[in-house]
């Protein structure tokens, strides 16, 4: 049996001693393409709110008011974040898979924009260019990941 080793662009054929190889390169850390104050952020919510206690978000959102759909500790957790803040844990949170804190984020995003006029969202953002369908297809096109979610929500 022969194992392919590829390191730094360089390809050898050597005799392979099993699995053994594989785990003997493997080093102890894995590598995390987050904040370490965010994951804090998201072991804190698992701590909090137990494993077997979850519970997912409607889909739509039935209101712009988390407290209508959410429970006291998911709603304690979220309303925490700014959203600067909550853009961060949404990365953290699809990068470890934490489906229920992804859902939570996007809730409280969606909660933003529900029931607002386009208008509403220009001036809460500070937004002076005029949203031509041509814009927004654009937009659609290059975070077309974004919309599917978020429609979702909505």
């Amino acid at each position: 049996i022969f194992f392919f080793q590829a390191e730094d662009g360089i390809r050898d054929a050597q005799e392979s001693r099993g699995l053994g190889d594989v785990y003997k390169r493997q080093t102890d850390e894995i590598p995390l393409d987050i904040d370490s104050k965010m994951l804090q952020y998201i072991l804190d919510y698992f701590e909090s709110k137990g494993y077997s206690n979850i519970k997912g978000v409607p889909k739509p959102i039935p209101s712009n008011d988390l407290s209508q759909f959410l429970d006291d500790i998911d709603l304690i957790y979220i309303k925490q974040f700014s959203e600067e803040q909550l853009s961060e844990l949404l990365l953290g949170a699809l990068y470890l898979q934490c489906d229920q804190i992804y859902e939570l984020c996007l809730a409280k995003i969606a909660s933003l924009f529900k029931n607002k006029t386009t208008e509403d969202l220009k001036e809460m953002y500070g937004i002076e260019e005029e949203i031509t369908p041509e814009l927004e297809e654009q937009i659609k096109k290059e975070h077309p990941e974004v919309f599917e979610e978020f429609s979702k929500l909505m």
